[in-house]
């Protein structure tokens, strides 16, 4: 083959390569953390140069050098795109020390990620499991009252079952509540529950890490204080 037809083919198949990861990302843990970010595109993008980079240094000698800086680079930029840092929220109050949190009635008091770690734990949550928790916010975390007749929607895998893990967001289908809530992937989000509060309850609200801006999430301190109702299909996915 001609030095003209092996450039050709390794074009297309960097073409393909971005064509084939862009269609698989959205089910992918990148695309379900990006696929509405620019940084997803530069992940899809450096994650294909790399490896066509090193094709062609293989093919072309002369090319040895540069095609080791090309690829080098994306692998950085694929990092770089792939491990966002949590950009820092606008100037806001400093946060209330814990013990201003009994005055949240009248909408969230902003807590430290501390406080909402101490809250965490003395309500039941395991030690090794609430940094996770905390990170699972995007941006400051609010220490909400809750009223009895209040409700929420929980999205589940099955109809029946608790969890920690509740929103106010109504989703067309699972996929969307997938992503825009960033569930893990053993959570396919096909039912949706209605839960009810049924005495007065403290609750960390804040938006989603890795999820749709704006979508709030409420992270239930005392599961005694609510009332988990049936889950049904809401899509055309079948909740069983």
């Amino acid at each position: 083959m001609t030095e003209a037809g092996t450039l050709r083919w390794t074009l297309i198949a960097f073409a393909a390569t971005v064509a084939a990861l862009a269609a698989a990302a959205p089910f992918t843990h990148i695309g379900r953390l990006h696929a509405s970010e620019g940084r997803f595109w530069v992940a899809v993008v450096a994650a294909a140069l790399a490896p066509g980079a090193l094709a062609a240094a293989a093919m072309f000698t002369k090319a040895l050098v540069p095609a080791a800086v090309v690829a080098g680079l994306a692998l950085a930029l694929f990092a770089w795109a792939a491990n966002p840092q949590q950009q820092r929220a606008a100037a806001s109050p400093a946060p209330r020390p814990l013990d201003a949190v009994a005055a949240a009635d009248n909408g969230g008091v902003q807590i430290s990620n501390a406080d909402a770690g101490r809250l965490l734990t003395t309500h039941g949550i395991p030690a090794g499991d609430v940094e996770s928790y905390v990170l699972s916010f995007y941006g400051p975390i609010d220490a909400e009252t809750l009223r009895p007749g209040q409700t929420f929607l929980r999205y589940s895998a099955a109809p029946t079952g608790q969890g920690r893990f509740l929103t106010t967001t109504h989703f067309k289908s699972s996929t969307v509540a997938q992503l825009a809530l960033h569930l893990s992937w053993f959570n396919t989000a096909t039912c949706l529950a209605p839960v009810r509060v049924t005495k007065r309850t403290l609750v960390l609200v804040g938006d989603v890490a890795f999820g749709e801006p704006g979508v709030k999430q409420y992270v239930i301190l005392q599961p005694d204080a609510f009332s988990f109702g049936h889950g049904s299909a809401y899509s055309s996915a079948a909740c069983k």
